[in-house]
């Protein structure tokens, strides 16, 4: 009314905290309102413990580039069982402190780095991602984590195709016009999400273990 634009933060900031939402539904889903998510633990996607090597670990922060590539290998080998060879994964997402550490270390008398190199060598997958959801301790979207010691980051095997997985949001984020109440002007916002939605759970994996906190 006095001619002046409204406060644009607040707006970014209503849009920040239902994308934020909208995150942690997609990946752990929301019991509560009975919505699913990619790590939800009943959601039929199976698991994978990521076996521990002849020092007794587990994290691929302490495992060499064929000690990596043996569980990747062993991972794929779980969904080809499975499913008949009938599902073939594509992307391998791991969580972003583990994707910085094989990344940044270079094989010994070599050149390549760890991530390099298991890029090169993975039978059919196209591209390993980074995700800090998958950390050992986002508690927020990794059901697997924790925040202080003992929480376990998580690999996601998964084909990137909507038939097989994806993430529905029937109303992106939406502002609603503006109203007066008393002296203040209020927008009210809002989105709709139904989270993940899985129509083929045996053509995705979770490796538990990756990383440790």
């Amino acid at each position: 009314m006095a001619g002046k634009s409204l406060d644009v933060r607040k707006a970014e900031t209503a849009r920040y905290q239902i994308d934020r939402l909208t995150n942690i539904i997609a990946w752990k889903g929301d019991a509560t309102a009975k919505l699913p998510g990619v790590l939800d633990e009943n959601n039929d996607i199976p698991v994978f413990t990521i076996p521990a090597n002849s020092d007794s670990k587990t994290s691929w922060a302490d495992k060499d580039a064929d000690e990596i590539l043996a569980d990747v290998s062993a991972m794929l080998q779980q969904v080809n069982v499975t499913t008949m060879n009938v599902e073939h994964p594509d992307y391998l997402a791991i969580p972003s402190d583990t994707y910085i550490a094989l990344a940044t270390r270079r094989i010994p008398t070599t050149n390549t780095t760890v991530l390099k190199f298991l890029r090169e060598n993975l039978p059919g997958i196209k591209d390993i991602v980074a995700s800090a959801e998958l950390n050992a301790n986002a508690v927020d979207t990794n059901p697997y984590a924790k925040a202080t010691t003992g929480g376990k980051g998580v690999a996601l095997l998964y084909t990137k195709d909507p038939e097989k997985l994806s993430i529905e949001i029937p109303m992106p984020f939406y502002q609603h016009p503006l109203q007066y109440e008393k002296l203040e002007t209020i927008v009210p916002c809002e989105s709709r999400v139904v989270g993940a939605m899985i129509y083929y759970p045996l053509s995705a994996l979770i490796g538990v273990g990756v990383s440790t906190n």
